[in-house]
């Protein structure tokens, strides 16, 4: 479990598949700035019951156990320069209150502080302004528009691609740098 100050993330378990589900099928908890996904359970059970080392799907709960989002990180580029792209959504009602920033810092201090990676990246939807200045609010750069790069409610849509680099993350924000045991 990755504990931060208000919040805590761990990884997908699978009596928490069918949460995820309806999440995800539901437009008005997904929004508009993810694809429209319609996947039935068993398709959600193989896909999330999967994680891997390079492919790891979290829940995001409250200090007090009560599921509010969920969290991804997956490993791109390829053998020898791989970098990690993340991702994340929190259920509406609980939208403002700052669990997706905190989300966010705990996902990159948890991905510099494990793997070998010189970057870290996120792509959103050039309208979503809320994300947007969430990853510039947690020190992500936007290094530019990818145009028409996502189909999503029947058109192509351009996204903002942000990063963080290693050297711009000096330090945890939210972790320990190690546990003393």
């Amino acid at each position: 479990m990755l504990k931060g100050r208000t919040i805590s993330l761990h990884r997908l378990e699978e009596t928490e598949i069918p949460l995820v589900h309806r999440w995800r099928n539901n437009l008005d908890i997904i929004g508009f700035y993810a694809p429209l996904i319609q996947c039935d359970l068993s398709e959600n059970m193989k896909n999330f019951g999967e994680s891997t080392p390079n492919s790891i799907f979290f829940i995001i709960t409250m200090n007090d156990k009560t599921p509010i989002g969920f969290a991804s990180i997956n490993s791109c580029g390829f053998p020898g320069s791989e970098f990690w792209e993340i991702g994340y959504m929190i259920i509406p009602e609980e939208r403002g209150n700052g669990y997706a920033s905190e989300a966010v810092l705990i996902l990159s201090d948890f991905i510099f502080l494990s793997k070998v990676s010189p970057r870290i990246q996120a792509h959103v939807d050039v309208e979503n302004i809320a994300s947007k200045k969430l990853l510039e609010k947690v020190g992500y750069k936007c290094e530019g528009i990818l145009r028409k790069n996502i189909f999503m409610y029947g058109e192509w849509r351009d996204s903002a691609l942000y990063s963080l680099l290693r050297e711009e993350w000096d330090h945890p924000r939210i972790l320990p740098r190690r546990v003393n045991s």
